[in-house]
């Protein structure tokens, strides 16, 4: 999520899923983005993009030089950082869960890989 830049996503070849969500539990946006289309993620708002069948490469343009980033997953996660109490309050789940959700990303990304 940038915290203080918009970001511009523009589809260079395929298409694939986009999903911008605020802190709404409806998605701002839920849908495609073909190759030559683009849309804009609003500051505070955060992205996920999951590649078509035939794949999905685009670029991002920030407006800022050097915007603020916060991952939700990985080693760096704020899902880690959050405390215990904090994410069942927010998510209504059990500590177990919770230790589930901060202990199990191992992924970089919010769509683990496929497994074959």
């Amino acid at each position: 999520m940038n915290t203080d830049a918009y970001s511009i996503i523009y589809g260079i070849r395929g298409n694939g899923r986009v999903q911008i969500v605020g802190d709404s539990p409806t998605p701002a946006y839920d849908g495609q983005l073909r190759e030559g289309e683009m849309i804009l993620v609003p500051q505070g708002f955060t992205s996920t993009t999951l590649a078509g069948k035939d794949g999905f490469k685009w670029v991002v343009f920030k407006t800022n030089s050097d915007p603020t980033l916060l991952f939700f997953s990985g080693r760096t996660s704020v899902m880690r950082g959050l405390s215990t109490g904090v994410l069942m309050n927010m998510y209504r789940i059990n500590k177990d869960q919770v230790e589930d959700l901060k202990g199990n990303w191992t992924e970089s990304g919010l769509y683990p890989p496929s497994r074959a």
